[in-house]
């Protein structure tokens, strides 16, 4: 019988194509945007907890006695507490209180070397053993300077099925650094579980705090007894040490009280919620089509009843339709996250890219399917109990019922299309004030023939000179300058601007060789320095009006320091025009972390960007990244990360609006079919076609009215939520919510129009006949 139910099913959902497929793409869409939602956060929220005792966990603060205001706590801090008498608190155990980057070469019992980029954190000698963290080999613990633990999955990189245990790592440094630096450290043990860092990357090596003792620290504890935070900062209050030329004293917070536990924890449980809208919106829109369906067959269930099936056999049926549904949900689900991926790997930059493990984000989707397989399973026992009773008779005579919950679905629907198009909205006007406004001195062809080359490895670092020579001697290379820094749009350093020892404003600041303003056809006027010259400063044509406001001129205080000004340009490239700065200056700096490489044709910059790869490959070996790329493609670049996630917030507007076209014209639909006899009587007694349109519309004119009423003020509230800390106004405009407003209104009358267009100029005789 199964079989059966399964065929009919099938049968049933394929009389209704489009429509079946459509709501199968919106709800796979919104298992795949539930799911990557849920593992993102856990992954960024991934950072240790503490096993047991979380309630009692405390973090332990330095405050300056002069000021009062928190400082940073280092390795000689952390030794000089642990030989304090502090009654009332476990051992302590510190570790950097933010990951860090760092280049080592793994070398193997057979004098191989292979270097890695490795992300890794200070810790104490109890590191582990306080946070419960599996150790592979016992609980050998870092107890030498020279000692490190690393992460399984490192160690699998690195060393292969080999045992890594008194395999050594090297800490690699620049060139003219004094050999004392480098150091080689002995591996003693394997973390098994798996740590991430804030921004949810895996933790890779975990050195001793002496490696660098500058570096800031987490320094935490527990309680133990009857001791409170505010008995223990009594306590802490009366101890009190030099740090530099500040006294300093602790006091202790309650890791679960603190702001930014609270503040994420909400940030997280919103960023749930929206990701959980879609999935909403697809559930009910699928519910509603299934049940629907199931209602309109009802003289066929009838038929069914009579001849011998009984409730247990609708039930199937009914299954049976949600399951072929589901499934196919499900494995689209499965290729829209490989599109997602792909997408996402390609256009945003790997420092802002999370490591996504295909096996536990499938792992979480089948897990959804089946949660969703048992909610469907619970949602249709409701009309499985209203059709216990069914027969024809009934099925032919049952008088029309008010859709009360079919409405309240709707309402749900349309705020949840009123929050992601209202989100797009104001996405767009903050993007748009953000980098609309950026000064672009060459076209997008020239652009195209701009190839950028950072050094993000000590070993490129180290071979610098021989990777230039190689590729200044490439015909299709033109011309060349070098930068401190990178000119990407969301790379700048700020700098002060003082007037008479007085802050005055904050000026953007790039560090190049003055060759850059020919190089990227920038308009300048004045005297170009020697690279080498220091002591001297170019201004933008903005800043020069603040100066001029000001009565300054000749030279300027930036940072406490005077600079001669040497030159005045139009703006730096890509420099936007933001409201918290007062311009831009350019100051001449030799030293190059950066390289800009000009072609000589557009059309031969790939081939040009091929040659660079193949030669920075002669120096720099497959295991380290190499950061080179056209400027003109924003793909990992900040701008490609904007269009990413303008398009992906366009693309749930876009499902839901389609979800919520598909309930209201369902359901105008069925009000049409179920009332054209009252239509017919209504119009012999004289209803005009106005009164007919009101009669249908007026429910969904109140429905609209009434949802962005409660949902426009909540969204345009997140909205300026997220632009409050920043300097853009856009947000703040009427405009845009006027626009939603008719826009979500122009659609539901398009919507609706069409068949109430009809049922108004409908013909009561041809209506009345049939009966």
């Amino acid at each position: 019988m199964i079989k059966h139910y399964l065929k009919v099913a099938l049968r049933n959902l394929m009389n209704f194509k489009v429509h079946s497929l459509i709501s199968a793409i919106c709800l796979a869409i919104g298992i795949t945007c539930f799911s990557m939602m849920n593992y993102f956060i856990d992954a960024v929220a991934g950072n240790i907890k503490l096993s047991d005792d979380n309630e009692y966990s405390i973090q332990l603060h330095g405050a300056s006695s002069q000021t009062a205001a928190d400082i940073y706590l280092f390795k000689e801090d952390f030794d000089y507490l642990k030989g304090l008498p502090i009654a009332g608190i476990d051992a302590l155990v510190a570790s950097s209180s933010y990951s860090n980057g760092k280049e080592i070469t793994a070398i193997d019992k057979k004098q191989r070397e292979l270097p890695f980029l490795v992300l890794f954190k200070n810790v104490s000698s109890n590191y582990f053993t306080y946070n419960s963290l599996k150790l592979k080999y016992g609980n050998q613990e870092i107890t030498a300077p020279d000692e490190v633990i690393v992460s399984q999955s490192f160690a699998r990189k690195a060393f292969g099925k080999e045992d890594p245990i008194g395999q050594v790592i090297r800490q690699e440094t620049e060139a003219n650094s004094p050999s004392d630096f480098i150091k080689v450290y002995k591996i003693v043990n394997v973390a098994l579980t798996e740590e991430k860092d804030h921004r949810g990357k895996a933790i890779d090596c975990y050195f001793p705090l002496s490696i660098k003792s500058r570096t800031p620290l987490s320094i935490r504890s527990r309680l133990i007894g009857q001791t409170t935070t505010e008995s223990l900062n009594k306590q802490l209050k009366n101890m009190t040490w030099k740090h530099g030329d500040q006294d300093v004293n602790l006091y202790a917070s309650l890791e679960s009280e603190q702001d930014g536990s609270v503040q994420g924890t909400m940030s997280m449980l919103l960023a749930r919620f929206i990701a959980s809208l879609i999935l909403l919106s697809g559930l009910i829109n699928f519910l509603k089509f299934i049940i629907q369906m199931f209602y309109n067959r009802q003289r066929e269930l009838a038929l069914r009843k009579c001849i011998g099936s009984d409730i247990k056999g609708l039930f199937t049926l009914l299954f049976a339709e949600i399951f072929w549904m589901l499934s196919v949900a499900f494995f689209l689900s499965l290729a829209v996250t490989e599109i997602i991926l792909s997408l996402a790997y390609t256009y945003i930059r790997p420092d802002d890219m999370i490591s996504f493990s295909l096996v536990d984000l499938y792992g979480s989707q089948l897990v959804l399917y089946l949660v969703l397989l048992l909610i469907c399973m619970l949602a249709i026992l409701y009309p499985i109990y209203r059709l216990r009773r069914l027969n024809v008779l009934h099925s032919i005579v049952q008088r029309q019922k008010r859709h009360v919950f079919r409405n309240f679905m709707i309402a749900l629907q349309l705020a949840i299309s009123i929050f992601f198009t209202g989100g797009v909205f104001g996405i767009t006007l903050l993007f748009d004030e953000m980098f609309g406004g950026m000064y672009h001195p060459l076209s997008a062809e020239e652009e195209n023939q701009v190839i950028s080359i950072s050094i993000n490895t000590i070993r490129m670092q180290n071979n610098m000179d021989a990777i230039l020579s190689d590729i200044q001697s490439l015909p299709e290379i033109t011309d060349r300058i070098s930068a401190f820094n990178t000119f990407d749009t969301d790379v700048y350093t700020y700098m002060t601007y003082m007037k008479n020892g007085n802050p005055r404003g904050n000026v953007l600041m790039i560090q190049a060789e003055p060759h850059y303003f020919e190089f990227f056809k920038i308009p300048f006027s004045g005297k170009l320095v020697d690279k080498d010259a220091q002591g001297f400063v170019y201004i933008s044509e903005q800043f020069k009006e603040q100066l001029q406001r000001d009565s300054i001129e000749g030279s300027v205080t930036l940072d406490g320091e005077e600079y001669r000004i040497a030159g005045t340009y139009r703006a730096l490239n890509k420099e936007g025009a933001l409201n918290r700065v007062v311009g831009s200056v350019f100051l001449v700096n030799p030293q190059a972390y950066s390289y800009y490489f000009k072609t000589s044709h557009p059309d031969i910059t790939p081939v040009a960007l091929e040659k660079i790869t193949e030669i920075c490959r002669r120096y720099v070996p497959e295991t380290l990244p190499l950061d080179i790329r056209n400027m003109g493609d924003s793909k990992q670049s900040i701008m490609g990360t904007v269009a990413l996630l303008q398009t992906a917030s366009l693309l749930l507007a876009i499902v839901s609006i389609l979800l919520l076209i598909l309930s209201i014209y369902s359901g105008i639909s069925m009000d049409v079919v179920n009332r054209q006899k009252e239509v017919a009587i209504r119009k012999i007694n004289g209803a005009t076609p106005k009164v007919i349109a009101l009669l249908f519309g007026k429910i969904y004119l109140i429905i609209y009215l009434s949802v962005f009423v409660i949902i426009y003020p909540l969204v345009r509230l997140v909205l300026i939520g997220i632009a409050q800390k920043s300097s853009l106004k856009s947000i703040y405009s009427w405009n845009w919510g006027i626009l939603l407003f008719f826009t979500m209104a122009l659609l539901i009358f398009l919507v609706t129009a069409y068949k109430i267009y009809k049922v108004m100029h409908l013909n009561p005789g041809s209506i009345l006949k049939k009966e």
